[in-house]
């Protein structure tokens, strides 16, 4: 995926959306007929624009300034440059700053003018919120604290209404407590964001951009990241209803039970548990299980999402880093490093990336010397990395 052997291949990743090129400076996007647009009315949760491969209106065309056939020219592509901060939540290239839009591009590049999800605005408003309070200096732990906040964007717009549409009902009187006293994050020790999650399944589904029925106020195209924002408390089922099946859901669970509690990944027969949560939510930092939620468990295979995460600051004496692999880096469950991320990972924890020579030769753990057609194995004493 990192590095296939050629443009071709890579223009037929499909799934994701992705940066690359080449030495001969040709981008990934293909050229398809304007009439095709439409199409992206049926892309449905994947975003991905379907073509009809019989049509010649879907045919990849050419573009004149393209250095090969097939894919759009580099004036055609939208790109932009800032001093500021420039954001992917794995969106379209409209909203890649808040102010600042990309807009007049093919419709196979992205939407334009449309709402965008929730994980886009929560990433959206972090890191304008982040430059605000920071007074536009930015250090490398400020950074790292915001993009691991866990917060939940569907909360900080609802959570206040659903407990106030959902206080009368006796039935719910617990599970209104416990959201009220929830802070709206996914923390392993957060109480409230399983409740909170299957409520939003219930209420809205698995679409990580809710409908506009579920929302009272319009989206304007020149506030996407406000807009909209009021909860229509009677769309689909209604928040009532929405809620009490999420108490059901948790039959077998204690009501406020934590993330850490039902959200993990094993390791070696250990399990760890994982902050985050779906996108669907409004969750920054991406986590999905594999099997969904189980009855009585919750969700306890974690196989998707925040991975690796890198923060870096630009100084004057070279880069300075931090990171951490969620799921370790050995495959070897008798390796030490097989789990000691991902422990890590519970606990909130990262550790440095090693740029200078002088680090990284005073940490090494192994080195591995090749010649004549053999390898010389030397353990090296250090315990860190």
């Amino acid at each position: 995926m990192a590095r296939p052997c050629s443009i071709d291949r890579w223009q037929h990743r499909w799934w994701c959306r992705r940066c690359g090129g080449s030495r001969r400076r040709c981008g990934a996007v293909p050229v398809a007929d304007q009439r095709c647009a439409h199409r992206g009315a049926r892309h449905g949760r994947a975003r991905v624009v379907v073509l009809d491969g019989a049509a010649s209106a879907d045919e990849w065309n050419s573009d004149e300034d393209a250095p090969v056939q097939g894919i759009l020219g580099v004036t055609h592509l939208p790109m932009m440059a800032r001093r500021d901060y420039l954001a992917n939540e794995n969106d379209t290239h409209w909203t890649n700053h808040a102010i600042a839009r990309l807009e007049g591009y093919a419709a196979i590049v992205g939407p334009e003018r449309t709402p965008r999800s929730l994980r886009t605005r929560n990433g959206l408003d972090m890191v304008t919120g982040l430059i605000r309070d920071a007074c536009g200096k930015v250090t490398l732990d400020d950074l790292r604290v915001a993009t691991t906040h866990n917060r939940v964007w569907s909360a900080v717009l609802w959570r206040n209404d659903v407990c106030e549409a959902c206080a009368d009902d006796p039935v719910l009187a617990s599970a209104v407590q416990i959201l009220r006293e929830w802070d709206s994050s996914e923390h392993v020790a957060s109480r409230g964001a399983i409740l909170w999650r299957r409520f939003y399944e219930h209420f809205v589904g698995a679409d990580p951009t809710p409908s506009v029925v579920f929302f009272t106020d319009q989206f304007d195209p020149a506030d996407p990241l406000d807009t909209p924002s009021r909860i229509n408390r009677h769309a689909g089922i209604g928040v009532v209803e929405a809620l009490r099946r999420a108490v059901a859901d948790l039959d077998g669970l204690p009501l406020d039970v934590s993330v850490g509690e039902v959200q993990y990944f094993t390791r070696a027969g250990k399990r760890h548990p994982i902050p985050g949560g779906p996108d669907e939510t409004g969750q920054y930092n991406l986590i999905d299980a594999k099997d969904g939620f189980v009855p009585g468990r919750g969700y306890p295979n974690v196989t998707y999402g925040t991975g690796y995460q890198l923060w870096v600051a630009f100084t004057a004496d070279g880069p300075v880093a931090e990171s951490i692999l969620a799921y370790s880096q050995s495959e070897d469950p008798s390796s030490p490093y097989h789990s000691d991320q991902t422990e890590m990972c519970s606990r909130g924890e990262t550790k440095q990336v090693r740029f200078h020579p002088t680090d990284v030769l005073s940490n090494a753990v192994k080195r591995v010397v090749l010649g004549n057609g053999r390898t010389v194995l030397s353990e090296m004493p250090s315990t860190s990395r």
